[in-house]
């Protein structure tokens, strides 16, 4: 259970394990409550303890739970409690229906030409709800060649660009050669105003996600492939160092930084970074 002296001594309010606030996280008693109705937050250890005392596993789970529940203290997870806790809170995406065929209606049409990726929210599946799905939008035949791909993976890095204008951050999204090719068959670049809450919270929102849903869209918003994926990406971590590392800081000019890191970077050099 939450108390200042666990925390002094540094161990894990939940499983007591040693820990450390730069290793776990500082979870609210508000934010620690949600975890409590989805059921997690109750640890074994203090079930067993509990049920020393003559109570039934039923009787201990309620008894801790209500005294978690009034805790008015910060809890201290270590990382193998975050971990989990962020797993529990992910908005459950998983496609429920059988796969047919798709359209994209009352999508906004994109100027000639263009292509990348686009985070948009939209429903999917009724049965899951509102979520943040990805377009990757491109008018030409290659869109074709890129659906045809078997199997069909998705990968995604990305880092921090401090021009002079600003900070950046940059997400590089390619799916691999099927081929033994160094190069993968297609890459995609995103960028990301760490300043603007909009934009990030667009991005925050798909990183709570337990999977994410990949739109192939061609010319005339027709779709070529629909690919769904589980949320093994790491951009939830990536955000979070991103926002540690920005506190404090402003954007000038968002569209000058995006050219200076274009004249800095070709995408075989986002690629080949470690």
């Amino acid at each position: 259970m939450a108390n200042t002296l666990k925390t002094r001594n540094m161990l894990c309010d939940v499983c007591n394990a040693a820990t450390t606030p730069d290793e776990g996280s500082v979870v609210s008693p508000e934010n620690f409550r949600k975890l409590l109705a989805k059921g997690w937050g109750v640890h074994e250890n203090n079930i067993g303890m509990v049920m020393e005392s003559g109570l039934s596993r039923e009787q201990a789970i309620k008894m801790l739970t209500q005294q978690h529940a009034t805790s008015q203290s910060p809890w201290l997870l270590c990382a193998q409690c975050v971990a989990q806790a962020k797993n529990v809170m992910r908005h459950n995406t998983k496609f429920n229906l059988d796969l047919g065929h798709f359209e994209v209606r009352d999508f906004p049409h994109t100027p000639t030409g263009q292509s990348g990726i686009l985070p948009m929210p939209v429903i999917i599946d009724p049965t899951v709800g509102e979520e943040v799905g990805l377009y990757w939008l491109d008018t030409t035949s290659f869109i074709h060649e890129l659906s045809a791909i078997r199997p069909f993976q998705i990968f995604l890095r990305g880092g921090l660009f401090r021009s002079t204008h600003g900070p950046l951050m940059w997400l590089l999204f390619y799916v691999p050669n099927p081929k033994p090719e160094p190069q993968p068959f297609a890459s995609v670049e995103c960028h990301i105003n760490p300043c603007d809450p909009k934009q990030v919270s667009v991005w925050r929102r798909l990183s709570n996600q337990t999977h994410w849903h990949l739109t192939l869209l061609g010319a005339g918003n027709k779709v070529a492939e629909f690919f769904e994926f589980d949320n093994v990406f790491g951009l939830e971590d990536s955000l979070d160092m991103l926002e540690q590392a920005c506190r404090g800081m402003v954007v000038t000019d968002f569209m000058a930084a995006k050219q200076e890191f274009w004249n800095r970077f070709t995408m075989e050099d986002l690629y080949t970074m470690s």
